[in-house]
């Protein structure tokens, strides 16, 4: 009985330790403060629910091992005078670390990268598409 008490004690530590951890983020305030490197193309004005910061954690499927990897995803869309910037940060499951300044476009709702990947408005909510996966519902990012 004084082990199993035991057990969840220590279990129950661990885990309000984990809960009161701080969220470890991709995209830090110093990387999008001063001047973008790189600039949007845009023919529509973005929706401004695009605006700021989201994050996802996108369940890629790869057809190669035929199994899906959790992939955290952020970005940052940030206007700088009368233009736009994306600054993306994504985790490759087992391969690398994608982090900076995209050229994208921006088509109104829709926000599309050369690279794949598609940033979507719709409802009221934001959605990160990749491929034919299913699109995965972002949340806002604190700060914004």
């Amino acid at each position: 009985m004084k082990m199993v008490f035991g057990f969840t004690a220590i279990a129950l530590m661990v885990v309000t330790l984990a809960l009161a951890a701080p969220v470890t983020r991709g995209i830090n305030p110093q990387d999008i403060s001063g001047k973008p490197e790189l600039f949007c193309i845009v023919t529509s004005e973005p929706d401004p629910l695009l605006l700021g910061g989201w994050q996802c954690v996108h369940h890629r499927y790869d057809r190669k091992v035929g199994r899906y990897f959790d992939e955290p995803v952020e970005y940052w869309l940030v206007k700088s005078g009368d233009r736009y910037a994306l600054y993306f940060f994504r985790i490759k499951a087992g391969e690398k670390t994608y982090k900076g300044w995209r050229e994208c476009t921006i088509n109104g709702s829709v926000i599309t990268s050369p690279t794949g990947f598609k940033i979507t408005a719709e409802n009221g909510q934001v959605f990160y598409h990749w491929g034919s996966d299913e699109p995965t519902k972002m949340t806002r990012m604190e700060g914004n």
